[in-house]
Parts: C-alpha cells; structure tokens; sequence
C-alpha cells in the first residue's frame, strides 16, 4: 500500500486501527504473546503517525467525529492549512455536511462518496 503512486495517508490511518483490532482478537496466542504483539505494533504507529492520518474523508462512516485523537489531528492539519478563521470554519461546516449528507453534498450523494474514496487527500 505505502508503495503505491497514490496518497494513501489516511487509508494507514485506518489500516493500522484494524490492526490493532486484530492483535486484541488473535486467537491462538498467550496473554504475554498478545502484549508483546501489542506493543510492537504501538512502537511501529508511535514512528508513523502524524497528524495528516487523520484527514481523509473516505472513511467517515468509521466514527471520525467521535474519536478524540482523529479530530485533533484534523483540525491540527486545517489550523496549519488555513490560517483564516472563516476559511477553517468552513472546512469544519463541511466536513459536518459531508458526514451527514446535507448542504453541497445533499442526501449523501453517492458523487460525493465515491469522490471520498478515490480523490487524493489535499
């Protein structure tokens, strides 16, 4: 995936969650495997992550909103982008909207969606 022409950042972001996921529901393996497993994965995600993991669109059916550590990272990236106030708040109108399906992206277009998953973060 890293080793594509595309702009994958965001598809790590999520890559790497399902990872996660998977470590905690390995069968087969000791508690002290698990953890050693574990904190493995913590250390490669600690030298990886940044902030732009949390920028892309494609995956806001995923919670997005709901999670701490992606919305920080994603106003982080807005604040650094865009340093207007009213141009980050409408980044943050849309963003809500695309989520939603309202406004420019009414009833969830599925142009819209589709865009979300092939349209290079940016």
């Amino acid at each position: 995936m890293v080793d594509s022409a595309l702009l994958v950042i965001g598809k790590i972001y999520y890559n790497m969650f399902e990872i996660q996921e998977k470590i905690k529901n390995f069968p087969g393996i000791t508690s002290a495997q698990r953890h050693e497993l574990y904190q493995s994965f913590v250390n490669r995600w600690t030298m990886l992550h940044t902030d732009l993991h949390s920028a892309d669109p494609e995956y806001v059916s995923m919670a997005q909103n709901t999670n701490e550590e992606v919305m920080n990272g994603f106003y982080h990236v807005v604040e650094n982008l865009y340093q207007d106030t009213e141009d980050q708040v409408a980044i943050a109108t849309q963003l809500t909207q695309f989520r939603s399906g309202h406004g420019i992206f009414g009833f969830g277009r599925p142009v819209a969606k589709a865009a979300a998953s092939q349209c290079q973060p940016g």
